[in-house]
């Protein structure tokens, strides 16, 4: 593993457009009925300069998860990403053989035959599907390790996205603001050196598959849950420290109302703030290739009407 980030090259572009509705129902549909055609001609993967298997930061304070003791909240939070996002088994494959893409149905060799596996499917088994915590007492945002089982904590103040307004653009939740919240992210490059422009169709799946997963188990472990469709994407994104363009907020889902009973937690003070420094995020791809359409398409879904 490199201990250092590595210098990203990516060619020199404005912000995506979005596309309109006409041009968003002619990409979505080719992704559908033809997905061979929706790379350009020539599309390789390069399999050496693929992302990490999970995302890497360095520095940072950790939460460890697990057992039966400390914060309830923490306990109940820890079961559904464990068995929604952990690395929880590995797959060997001696013949290291891979999954063709859809332009090329030729299978490759990897350069390891382990591949890491958790408990929902992927398409690939590429796990784009980022995890976040938002804790409401604390004013912490916190991101989930797959393969460690722990909370890093990104340093960051938690603004008023858990007061049932900024979140929900306006509507209360019928509990009251939530004891947490879990957010679900896209890392684009995660399947997109693979797949290309076919990423655009996968991501939304997989995203679509651990929600599933995450909100049953969020039912069992905490009771009232929501899942707002109608969330300021904007404001959450900034909330957790991404932009849109390489990662960008897939799904909300709202555990619990209030503080969780039983705790014995403090709100958050500056001077933990202070202690927490925001991790930096370690990148293996030493080049990540803008797909025009697939911004154009991402920009036109976190569009807000007029």
């Amino acid at each position: 593993m490199h201990t250092a980030p590595l210098p990203v090259s990516r060619p020199s572009a404005t912000a995506a457009k979005a596309f309109d509705a006409e041009a968003a129902y002619e990409y979505a549909s080719s992704l559908l009925l033809r997905p061979t055609e929706v790379n350009p001609p020539g599309w390789r993967v390069d399999w050496a300069d693929g992302p990490w298997p999970v995302t890497v930061r360095t520095r940072g304070r950790r939460i460890a998860l697990g057992g039966d003791r400390g914060d309830p909240l923490l306990r109940a939070a820890g079961r559904i990403l464990f068995l929604t996002f952990a690395v929880t088994a590995v797959r060997f494959d001696p013949a290291a053989g891979l999954a063709a893409t859809p332009d090329n149905p030729v299978p490759h060799r990897k350069q390891t035959p382990f591949t890491m596996r958790r408990p929902i499917p992927s398409g690939g088994s590429m796990y784009p599907t980022e995890a976040y915590l938002l804790l409401a007492d604390r004013s912490e945002v916190l991101h989930y390790d797959p393969y460690r089982h722990e909370l890093v904590d990104l340093g960051r103040p938690l603004p008023a996205v858990l007061n049932g307004t900024t979140l929900l653009n306006g509507t209360t939740l019928p509990d009251g603001p939530p004891a947490a919240v879990l957010v679900l992210t896209y890392r684009f490059w995660k399947n997109a050196y693979k797949y290309g422009e076919f990423a655009c169709r996968l991501g939304p799946v997989d995203a679509g598959v651990a929600l599933g997963r995450a909100l049953r188990l969020a039912v069992a472990g905490f009771g009232p849950v929501a899942v707002p469709a109608d969330f300021d994407d904007e404001a959450v994104n900034a909330c957790i420290g991404i932009d849109g363009t390489d990662e960008t907020t897939y799904a909300v889902l709202t555990l619990g109302a209030g503080v969780a009973p039983g705790t014995d937690r403090r709100p958050r003070t500056a001077a933990d703030a202070a202690r927490a420094a925001e991790p930096a995020v370690l990148e293996r791809s030493g080049r990540i290739t803008r797909l025009a359409r697939f911004d154009a398409m991402q920009a036109a879904m976190r569009a807000r009407p007029g």
